[in-house]
């Protein structure tokens, strides 16, 4: 056997992972043995993770323990999912197992929950955790885009929105959609004096049942900082909406510099749905 070391062209290495990671098939029956081809095959596969929620949090217990065994991987991981195993399945998840994750992934941009349910663990239950990263133990995480769909609270005891929301400093763009109205009928009020804690600087909301008087969007807009707000996409389920987006804007208005309602859900006409307004100056806004 030679021993001559030969090194291809990263395009031509590039070239066959895109290939491999298109074709699952092929993919499963393949052993990458290069050790030039370590970092590149890490990006392709770990670029984008899924991680299915099961019960009593083994699937986050058992992500966890991936990423202590495995830090190379920690860098690439960059779109991070966790989801319920199906669509219509509710997973139990704690806001500290959703930390104890996001504790090893410093380069992460994008997280989505699904289909999640949030529970309060016991006091005296601890997240076992041999990361180096404690700096972010008591700290606040920054991601380019946060999205929650179809989140549950079905019970009046579980945290609200805010226990989520309150373990980011600064988000690009915010996005919440599909949450039934059963689910946000008792999400908690902040308590009182508790200043804005959340720097976002797009706000999409997708609410079925969107009402200002919900205690769900009570607590959003308690925990924004309206002054780092400076796109709001809103889409509309029913005409009576509108006008609730209206007073919507009434609130956070002030620093927008752009502003869409989405009505394509009310007409078959598609993107004609849609009215945009981006104002040269904050007083164009109309109020």
């Amino acid at each position: 056997m030679s021993t001559t070391h030969c090194a291809l062209p990263q395009e031509i290495t590039d070239y066959f992972l895109d290939y491999l990671h298109d074709n699952r098939e092929t993919l499963r029956n393949c052993v990458l043995v290069s050790q030039s081809w370590a970092e590149s095959a890490r990006y392709h596969i770990y670029h984008d993770f899924v991680v299915h929620a099961t019960k009593h949090e083994d699937g986050i217990d058992e992500f966890v323990d991936f990423l202590q065994a495995h830090p190379s991987v920690h860098r690439h991981i960059r779109n991070l999912k966790i989801a319920a195993p199906s669509y219509g399945f509710e997973s139990a998840v704690s806001v500290d197992g959703i930390k104890s994750v996001l504790v090893y992934l410093d380069d992460l941009r994008t997280l989505s929950l699904e289909g999640l349910s949030f529970f309060e663990r016991a006091p005296n239950v601890t997240v076992e955790t041999t990361t180096p990263n404690l700096k972010h133990s008591h700290a606040q995480f920054k991601l380019r885009r946060l999205t929650l769909t179809r989140i549950f609270w079905p019970h009046p005891l579980r945290p609200s929105i805010l226990g989520v929301l309150d373990l980011f400093s600064q988000i690009d763009e915010l996005r919440l959609s599909r949450f039934e109205y059963s689910t946000m009928i008792n999400a908690h009020l902040p308590e009182s004096g508790n200043s804005p804690s959340l720097r976002a600087k797009s706000l999409n909301l997708e609410f079925p049942f969107f009402d200002l008087g919900l205690p769900v969007v009570k607590a959003l807009l308690h925990v924004l900082h309206f002054p780092s707000l400076e796109s709001l996409t809103v889409a509309c389920f029913a005409m009576s909406q509108a006008s609730t987006a209206g007073r919507l804007i009434s609130k956070v208005g002030g620093h927008l510099r752009h502003f869409t309602l989405d009505l394509r859900t009310l007409f078959s006409a598609g993107p004609y749905g849609t009215y945009s307004i981006s104002p040269t100056k904050k007083s164009d806004i109309p109020i």
